[in-house]
């Protein structure tokens, strides 16, 4: 359950990075630095019918953006899969798991996210591909972001299927426990870089 999460957090990462640079309105295509004390990657889903959540917490991001030059837009985000936490230690220790996140295989999930487009008002969509378990998948980003100088705050939220990456498929293949299903939040700030 908590490496499903682990995984729609890795996910929410990556989106939080692509919105980040989306929300970069400089005239050069300029990187941008995450506010890591400000951005968190959240998750959610349900244990036996109860609500949990949890943040993914070790995750860096190589992020490039520019409104007038989205061709050349990028994000690249990369998350230690053992850094997600929930406040429960049978959740977190289950996580690491080989069935579920596997730690000890897979440390790290990539995102990469490019063709990115400017879809009004402050809203974009991007294209990403999420690698969990050495299993990628491509699917749409929807974000919005919000300028304020040199800072740029991005939000999204995104459903993800734990059992695309094999999450959990040994023990709960069938989602009676934990929900197959896994809302991901993000919220991510980031400051332009100097060029």
């Amino acid at each position: 359950m908590l490496n499903i999460r682990i995984t729609l957090m890795s996910f929410a990462v990556i989106l939080l990075a692509v919105v980040h640079a989306a929300g970069g309105s400089a005239v050069h295509a300029g990187g941008w630095t995450v506010d890591h004390g400000a951005s968190h990657i959240a998750f959610a889903g349900t244990h036996a019918g109860q609500p949990f959540e949890g943040r993914f917490a070790d995750w860096r991001a190589d992020i490039v953006f520019a409104p007038d030059t989205l061709p050349a837009a990028r994000a690249d985000v990369t998350i230690a899969t053992g850094s997600a936490a929930t406040g429960s230690p049978l959740y977190d220790s289950t996580l690491v798991k080989q069935d579920w996140f596997d730690t000890a295989t897979h440390p790290e999930a990539t995102v990469s996210v490019r063709d990115f487009q400017d879809t009004g008002g402050g809203a974009y969509s991007a294209r990403a591909t999420v690698t969990i378990r050495g299993t990628g998948v491509t699917l749409d980003l929807p974000f919005t972001v919000a300028m304020d100088g040199d800072r740029a705050v991005m939000d999204a939220a995104v459903s993800l299927n734990r059992l695309d990456f094999a999450i959990g498929a040994g023990s709960d293949a069938t989602g009676d426990w934990v929900s197959p299903n896994i809302d991901v939040r993000l919220h991510v700030e980031a400051v332009r870089r100097a060029e």
